[in-house]
């Protein structure tokens, strides 16, 4: 039992950095609209599991010159667990192996494993997200039809700080679908919900 949990620290820690860097990207404030979509949670796993095969490969990879990790403790098996889950994105990037044919040379790398998958999972994430947040502005937009008045309200709640980019975008919306979205990608759920109450 204990011999398999450095291998669960890296996946939680190299599923952690990847959510992380989701949550930090253009769905920042929507997330909560993709949180119940198993794609999501696939995506993160699969970079969990990733990390978990530079782990078992991790001797070799130092071995062949390939990888090398340096710093205190470093001999510790909690130690690596911990630094390739932290790590393990940048590490799929690097390439290990070059294939020739004629002149021309490939190189091959461990993200050759996830290019592929990601793509389809990115894909299907942008898809359901498209989906899930018309569905949810859908509620609001049945409820606020004047546009004029819903610009308004998004620019008195914004012009507290000063006018903003979202501010001018909200000003030059032709509907509002796209004020709605301009204000809910920028201030998140509940200030959006807490101005437009339905």
């Amino acid at each position: 039992m204990l011999d398999i949990l450095p291998y669960a620290v890296t996946i939680i820690i190299a599923s952690g950095v990847v959510i992380l860097n989701f949550l930090n990207s253009e769905y920042q404030n929507t997330f909560f609209l993709l949180k119940g979509y198993w794609v999501t949670w696939a995506y993160f796993l699969m970079y969990g599991l990733s990390a978990v095969v530079i782990f078992v490969f991790y001797r070799h990879l130092i071995d062949s010159g390939t990888f090398q990790i340096e710093g205190p403790l470093i001999s510790d098996i909690w130690v690596q667990a911990i630094v390739i889950g932290l790590v393990a994105k940048d590490i799929l990037k690097q390439k290990i192996y070059t294939a020739k044919f004629g002149r021309r040379k490939f190189p091959i790398g461990l993200d050759t494993l996830v290019f592929g998958m990601e793509i389809l999972f990115l894909r299907s994430i942008d898809r359901r997200h498209r989906y899930e947040l018309r569905e949810y502005l859908a509620r609001f937009k049945n409820q606020y039809t004047n546009l004029d008045e819903v610009k308004q309200r998004v620019i008195d709640d914004l012009s507290e700080e000063g006018e903003s980019e979202t501010e001018k975008e909200v000003r030059g919306a032709k509907n509002i679908k796209t004020v709605f979205f301009l204000y809910l990608k920028d201030n998140g759920r509940r200030s959006f919900e807490s101005l437009f109450p339905c």
